[in-house]
């Protein structure tokens, strides 16, 4: 069973479902299941624009609300985790997941799935250590604090999903928006520098990556852990204390001259390949439902007693004809009948209809009390560090530096045609974010390179240990030819004598740390 795995889509499904259909016909295979590992954007009209959390400039329909009207239908089962570039208005209308269009399925804010026998299960967001231990108190109409903090993961989903840990019942597949930390470690950290040299301070730090995600990684050890966010593609080995190992891969973002999408074998099917809900994780909500709360105060809620862990009696329980995925419905008036029909069905407290604390819903959702007379001084937030690009300007980067060619960030040389990706699908317009380097070589794609489920890892972690763990399908839009007309190369407007080549005094660059999910230069 093949299965093809995408960072950052930011809005480009057209894009990716043609380079999959391109990798489909010319190796004549056929995937069965795509995830995407967040920014998925899906954004149905003008309303949900606004609840995104992107600068103004990139405020773009981009091609889903194609998909969820019916114009279009995605070609493969989709599957996807939210990011922190995702349309509030309408993902909160799911917190346990659901169809979010025909053959496209939201995870939720935290979820346990299984197609074709193999357990798969997700996190949505990002770690915000401000949010982290408070509730879901987000609700529409979203402002700007709100709508950011919506996509922040939140403690009380992370214990939940660490209930999972079963050695005779694994977790196949976990998705993780952001990177565990220190995932770096069990890598070619060297290649991930030379690519994103700005990252060097928080790994010499330890301060790159998720705290929550690393808490899951440990306590589920899955086989496979995919993630976006960081725009760059890394593989790692993650060898456990029980002697298992997990795969780690992110992915770049849905651009030109990208590592942005990958295929792997996992093996064969040992169930039909349909979506079905999985026994366990409903019987943990379930049994966790009179606890939850939509509160903005800190709970510091880190662990979940044993009693909470699904027992063999809690997932008998559960009906075999209730693991059929309900169906897709259209929203009205805010109104999902998905998520009411999943609460009706599995008795649980619906979160869409819960009151939120009303000390959480002035401008800013803070839990700040008023003081009578007193005169307070308005808040000021900074929300940049949230939305700005994780990237740093070509210029600032060394021109004449040369990546080998057996390095995992390699390339293919046979990129796909041009009349699948048009000239229009530039750097600027293809997501929230600013544009990045490019220094990606490539090489050959190995039919042998494709990783099964039961292959037993190398013992010497070694960087060509790490680069044949997964499969080398990386797909990119352009070849050199494409590119002498592509948005990328120089205007050719003006003669060249006409131009005024008087050298002028290089900028100096401060790199900036604002947090740990953003990088950004600044002058």
């Amino acid at each position: 069973m093949k299965i093809a795995v995408e960072g950052c889509a930011h809005g480009e499904l057209n894009k990716i479902y043609e380079s999959v259909a391109y990798i489909e016909a010319r190796e004549n295979i056929k995937v069965d299941l795509l995830i995407c590992c967040g920014d998925f954007q899906s954004v149905r009209d003008q309303k949900d624009m606004h609840s995104m959390a992107v600068p103004q400039k990139f405020m773009d329909m981009k091609d889903f609300h194609e998909y969820y009207s019916g114009k279009r239908k995605a070609p493969v089962l989709t599957l996807f985790i939210g990011g922190n570039h995702e349309a509030a208005l309408f993902l909160w209308e799911l917190p346990y997941g659901g169809w979010v269009a025909e053959n496209i399925y939201y995870m939720g804010y935290a979820g346990v799935v299984s197609f074709a026998g193999y357990r798969i299960g997700g996190l949505s967001g990002i770690y915000k250590s401000g949010d982290y231990y408070k509730g879901h108190f987000e609700k529409p109409p979203f402002n700007e604090s709100t709508k950011r903090s919506f996509y922040h993961v939140r403690s009380f989903d992370v214990a939940k999903i660490k209930l999972l840990a079963d050695e005779e019942n694994p977790i196949h597949i976990f998705l993780s928006h952001d990177w565990p930390k220190g995932i770096y470690n069990h890598g070619n950290c060297e290649q991930l520098l030379r690519f994103k040299p700005y990252f060097k301070q928080e790994i010499d730090n330890n301060e790159l990556g998720s705290d929550a995600a690393d808490d899951i990684l440990k306590a589920l050890k899955p086989a496979y852990w995919f993630s976006g966010h960081m725009h760059a593609k890394f593989s790692a080995l993650v060898e456990h204390e029980n002697g298992s190992v997990t795969r780690f891969l992110a992915l770049d973002k849905c651009l030109p001259k990208r590592n942005f999408l990958q295929i792997l074998d996992i093996g064969p099917a040992k169930d039909e390949t349909i979506l079905k809900y999985d026994a366990s994780w409903l019987a943990i909500l379930r049994a966790t439902d009179n606890i939850q709360t939509t509160s903005c105060k800190n709970t510091f809620l880190c662990e979940l007693d044993e009693k909470y862990k699904p027992t063999v009696e809690k997932t008998k329980e559960i009906k075999l004809d209730d693991l059929k995925v309900i169906d897709f419905s259209h929203s009205s008036n805010g109104v999902n009948v998905q998520t009411f029909t999943f609460c009706e069905r599995f008795n649980l407290v619906n979160p869409c209809n819960i009151s939120v604390e009303p000390i959480c819903n002035n401008a800013y959702g803070s839990s700040r009390k008023s003081f009578g007379s007193l005169s307070l001084p308005k808040p000021i937030f900074n929300f940049r560090d949230e939305i700005e690009d994780k990237s740093i300007a070509d210029k600032l980067l060394d021109s004449k530096k040369v990546i080998d060619h057996s390095d995992e960030f390699a390339e293919l040389k046979r990129p796909i045609p041009r009349d699948l990706l048009d000239e229009s699908f530039s750097d600027e317009s293809s997501s929230g974010e600013a544009e990045e380097d490019n220094l990606i070589n490539p090489c050959e794609l190995k039919k042998s390179q494709i990783l099964t489920l039961n292959e037993t890892p190398k013992q010497n972690k070694t960087a060509d240990s790490v680069n044949h763990s997964f499969s080398s399908f990386i797909e990119t839009p352009f070849d050199e030819d494409v590119l002498s007309s592509s948005a990328y190369t120089e205007s050719k407007s003006l003669p060249r004598e006409e131009l005024d080549c008087t050298p002028v005094a290089k900028k100096k660059f401060l790199l900036v740390r604002r947090n740990q999910e953003m990088y950004t230069p600044k002058e």
